[in-house]
């Protein structure tokens, strides 16, 4: 979650350092996904960004009091891993890794998209 007066990027980088432990460059944006209000919860916006390549043996350092594990998924197996719109998303970005666009989602489901200049 971006904090008061918090970046987007900025807010991403934060979060791969406290969930991950790895401090990582945020790039460029490749997915705005709006997931609409619903089972009591608020509307939002999830924003994705490209980070550098990480190696498969990198270690993570995991908040025990948030996270019991981590590990790398092929994106064949993703729906084994995530619900259908958080697969729905990370398809999208990598997609959007190989195009010179954004994709727009509504809630996981391909909307639009934005060349990148």
């Amino acid at each position: 979650m971006v904090e008061d007066g918090e970046a987007p990027p900025d807010a991403a980088a934060r979060e791969l350092r406290e969930e991950l432990g790895i401090a990582l460059a945020v790039g460029r944006l490749l997915v705005v996904d709006y997931v609409s209000a619903r089972d009591g919860h608020n509307g939002l916006l999830n924003f994705v960004f490209d980070v550098p390549v990480v190696a498969p043996d990198t270690t993570f350092d995991l908040p025990p009091d948030e996270l019991d594990q981590a590990s790398w998924v092929e994106a064949k197996h993703l729906e084994r891993h995530l619900i259908p719109r958080m697969a729905d998303r990370v398809r999208a970005s990598l997609d959007a890794v190989r195009r010179t666009n954004a994709h727009y989602l509504d809630t996981g489901r391909a909307f639009g998209t934005a060349p990148i200049s």
